[in-house]
């Protein structure tokens, strides 16, 4: 008798201890794991590190309740293809840049990054306190993905080209990598235009099979080596005043979260977009110092070059507007905020 008496107690005290243990969020079991891929390495500077600290962060916030497992750019899946993966549950999550996928759902570009469009402020106030980021999950749920902006840095430089550009007429014919809406207006100026991920375009640009690229602000660039090749780089980034990072999450997998644990990634985006952004700005005086010593040449464009990508990307905006209707329900929500938040900034900002 005494001794079922004792293992009875026994058995009490392990079920207590099993009951602490999953109420302090420390239990095996109790832990969610979510696998996340990147489009970004973790080394490269500003929009790697984000992803790596996104990663971090979440497992911290959530007491590691939520383990994240980070896989880098193309280990699981290729960069292109992470939408399709977290739309079938291949990957859990992934951590990229909208307008990857533009081919596949064109309004998604406007939530990437829009050339002459939002600054950095100007996205952020449309994405919380206007209609983007409700227009922004209406369009991923679609698909059965959940979405959430993550992050976010300032304009980027506009191109790294073997020669200098003196004219509109000097893009035509060029082999360049763009992107998104930008690599549209490209195509209009007679460029031909591909699209890479990071790590497969300075392989391209030193074989010559293209004659130029853009990626992203000078520390980014300068990270991926594309001075050693190209030594004219071009300002200022008309294609891309802001430029986002998403964290895609499979629907059904976020929908099986604890309501805590969503709260938790979203904090933890929201704190890598203040910590991106800042980052950003911060490194950038001293890229350009570093690129000026290896003999960059930084140029602005020529007057009539802008005056080209201005007038292109208008063309561009109203056929996508025509061909798409969430393209133009999407675009037309985003002009009319920040024509009234730029009313706002005339009056409040010195010139």
């Amino acid at each position: 008798m005494g001794y079922r008496k004792g293992f009875l107690r026994l058995l009490a005290g392990a079920a207590c201890a099993v009951a602490l243990s999953v109420g302090a969020g420390g239990a095996a079991d109790a832990k969610t794991r979510m696998k996340l891929q990147t489009a970004f390495n973790p080394t490269l500077s500003v929009i790697g590190e984000a992803s790596k600290n996104l990663s971090d962060n979440i497992g911290k916030i959530s007491n590691g309740e939520i383990e994240v497992r980070y896989y880098e750019a193309g280990k699981l899946v290729p960069t292109f293809e992470m939408f399709d993966a977290v739309k079938s549950g291949n990957l859990d999550a992934s951590y990229g840049w909208p307008g990857y996928i533009m081919g596949k759902i064109p309004a998604l570009t406007m939530f990437a990054a829009v050339p002459f469009g939002p600054t950095v402020p100007e996205f952020m106030a449309w994405m919380q306190e206007g209609d983007g980021g409700k227009l922004f999950q209406e369009v991923y749920e679609k698909h059965g993905i959940h979405a959430m902006l993550c992050g976010m840095i300032g304009p980027e430089a506009s191109g790294w080209f073997r020669n200098e550009i003196k004219s509109v007429q000097d893009l035509n014919g060029l082999k360049i990598r763009y992107a998104g809406l930008a690599g549209e207006v490209m195509r209009k100026l007679g460029a031909s235009v591909t699209l890479l991920a990071a790590g497969e375009i300075f392989p391209n640009l030193e074989k010559g099979v293209i004659d130029g690229t853009e990626f992203s602000m000078p520390s980014i660039d300068k990270a991926l080596g594309f001075q050693k090749i190209a030594k004219n780089y071009y300002f200022p980034g008309w294609h891309q005043p802001a430029s986002t990072a998403e964290l895609i999450i499979n629907k059904k997998f976020w929908d099986a979260l604890p309501k805590h644990n969503q709260y938790q990634i979203e904090v933890a985006c929201k704190a890598n977009i203040a910590w991106e952004t800042a980052r950003g700005d911060g490194e950038q005086a001293k890229a350009l110092d570093d690129l000026r010593a290896e003999g960059v040449n930084l140029r602005m464009w020529p007057d009539d070059v802008m005056k080209a990508f201005r007038e292109k990307t208008d063309e561009v905006m109203a056929e996508q507007a025509a061909a798409d209707a969430d393209f133009k329900r999407v675009y037309e929500n985003q002009k009319a905020y920040i024509a009234k938040v730029r009313g706002w900034n005339d009056m409040g900002i010195p010139k």
